[in-house]
């Protein structure tokens, strides 16, 4: 197990040149590791955007609330909108057509990535199905952090079909992380939340989802939401059976 310190360590790192970025980049793909994880933060910065695609199926932690929804759906179009740009960068005429997708008025209407493909495909069929086939390849992951109640979760189909409809994307939803308040206990104290409070709902929550990282990461999975939905209600009435307590209440703490 190594790290490399980021920003906090390592000042500026957030603001590194292009070619230090590119530098970065290639030693982490020649790491000799099965697994590596990249902890990028939020925002959708350019440094941000390209090392989240160092992998088709990276990772994004949001919350169930609106605000973070639409966060979470704003990356996404910004990371998409990314690739294709430096899929067209030595095009000038398609790269003028993806800046003009980037730069549209607010009050524009809506484009979708089927709509930028589509006038891509007009001026070069080639390029259009080259990124149709670059855009089928995503497919990240989800989690869900700091739920209090799997009805929570009911947003998840818009959430699905808006991704689909808007961004031709296809999501996995990987993971549901219930809110717990041992975490800020812990983040208070300085220890890490493993092993010091290894019975806690969400110690228990970040075991079985590395569980599933590790056997579920190299493949798709299908009827992702449903499969969330429905272990997440599991879990709640079977944490709430344990304590005894009705499970139309939060399950935070148990």
């Amino acid at each position: 197990l190594g790290f490399l310190a980021g920003d906090g360590r390592n000042p500026f790192m957030a603001n590194m040149t292009w070619a230090h970025k590119m530098r970065v980049m290639r030693a982490i793909e020649r790491l000799p590791a099965r697994y590596v994880l990249v902890d990028l933060g939020a925002g959708s910065s350019y440094n941000t955007l390209d090392f989240f695609s160092l992998a088709p199926r990276g990772l994004v932690v949001s919350t169930p609330e609106l605000p973070a929804i639409m966060n979470l759906m704003a990356f996404f179009k910004n990371w998409i909108l990314r690739n294709i740009a430096r899929e067209v960068n030595r095009n000038e005429p398609l790269k003028k057509i993806v800046l003009g997708a980037r730069n549209q008025p607010m009050r524009a209407p809506a484009w979708t990535v089927e709509d930028l493909i589509s006038r891509i495909s007009d001026v070069s069929p080639e390029y259009g199905e080259r990124i149709r086939g670059l855009c089928r390849g995503f497919q990240p992951r989800l989690v869900f952090n700091m739920v209090e109640h799997p009805d929570e979760l009911e947003l998840l189909k818009n959430v699905e079909q808006s991704l689909k409809k808007r961004l031709s994307l296809d999501v996995d939803f990987f993971g549901c992380l219930f809110r717990d308040p041992v975490a800020r206990r812990v983040a208070g104290s300085g220890r890490p939340l493993l092993p010091s409070s290894t019975e806690s709902v969400l110690a228990e929550g970040i075991v079985r989802l590395a569980d599933r990282l590790i056997r579920l990461w190299a493949s798709p999975i299908s009827d992702s939401r449903l499969r969330l939905v429905r272990s997440t209600e599991k879990e709640y009435r079977g944490r709430c059976a344990a304590a005894g307590v009705n499970d139309s209440e939060p399950a935070s703490g148990r």
